[in-house]
């Protein structure tokens, strides 16, 4: 049987997925974690860490609840990663050659919210701070 801390399956299953990318599958039996090889797969749960998952998913959270701020504005954004670049090309341009409409400074600004939580979270080491944190609060 092996001792996995419930920090490592706490909020998703990541876990499962680095074992089995290992090729040492884990599966809860009977309310106990077994393992084919339990040595190799206690080795790999001592090791794993769960916030760079939970950043992850959190970040990618934040991306969708970016997505659906602006569609209603611009309906043709599917992605953050689509817009990230035109963004980001739009603030290298010098401030005094800058003239946005309403809608794309609102896009900007949105843009540069959810880069500041995404960064936030990034910035986090603690797991239950990175699950709580309210992405919808920016």
């Amino acid at each position: 049987m092996l001792d996995i801390p419930i920090d490592k399956t706490k909020y998703h299953d990541g876990l499962s997925r680095e074992t089995a990318r290992l090729n040492c599958a884990i599966e809860r039996k009977d309310g106990a974690w077994i393992s084919d090889n339990e040595i190799q797969a206690q080795a790999i749960v001592d090791s794993y860490d769960p916030v760079p998952e939970t950043k992850r998913i959190k970040i990618q959270e934040l991306k969708d609840e970016f997505v659906n701020r602006v569609a209603g504005v611009f309906p043709a954004i599917t992605s953050y990663d689509d817009i990230e670049f035109f963004v980001e090309f739009w603030l290298s341009i010098s401030p005094e050659a800058r003239a946005p409409t309403v809608k794309w400074q609102n896009l900007i600004n949105t843009y540069t919210a959810a880069k500041a939580v995404a960064t936030a979270i990034n910035a986090m080491t603690d797991q239950d701070l990175i699950w709580n944190h309210d992405i919808e609060d920016w």
